[in-house]
């Protein structure tokens, strides 16, 4: 729906936006799963350097059957861990990306409602609520778009330290 939304349902509608609104504020708080890996991706990430700088001279000598079970169980479970973090970030993005559509329905509709109100020389109070909401739904777009980036980012450093287990895990089944 674009609107607009007949003057006298604005104040029931405002309302409305408002517990919406913050609905979407909730999702833009870092979940504990996601301040689980902000803060265990940089050590993580450092270990995994050292591991594939061990496993590249480990592999370079003549492995033996022992070294190479060893080598795939360590890197099969930072594989696993990846994943499971690269699961939780994508869902999280997911969930902003929904957001960051009903906000840009949610702007539409209230633009469409205010020009409508100011033309219909609606009542000063109704205008200003109307011009409560778009206020509103473009600072919670502003903080989405924000905690988006984070999470992307976050997926990307993730995605290339699961490209990276791959390719050791490859050599090593190799």
């Amino acid at each position: 729906e674009s609107g607009p939304i007949a003057l006298s349902e604005v104040p029931a509608r405002a309302v409305e936006a408002g517990g919406l609104l913050r609905a979407m504020e909730s999702d833009i708080e870092p979940s504990p799963d996601v301040v689980a890996i902000e803060t265990s991706l940089p050590d993580f990430s450092a270990q995994i350097t050292a591991e594939v700088a061990r496993a590249s001279g480990g592999l370079g000598l003549v492995p033996w059957d022992g070294l190479l079970g060893e080598l795939e169980t360590a890197w099969a479970a930072r594989r696993s861990r990846l994943a499971a973090w690269s699961s939780t970030l994508q869902e999280r993005s997911r969930a902003l990306e929904r957001n960051l559509d009903s906000l840009s329905k949610m702007q539409v509709l209230w633009s469409n409602t205010r020009r409508h109100a100011i033309e219909s020389s609606a009542p000063s109070v109704i205008v200003a609520r109307i011009s409560e909401v778009i206020t509103e739904i473009r600072s919670v777009s502003t903080r989405t778009v924000r905690r988006q980036g984070e999470i992307l980012t976050l997926q990307e450093k993730v995605g290339a330290l699961g490209a990276t287990a791959d390719e050791i895990l490859g050599q090593v089944r190799r």
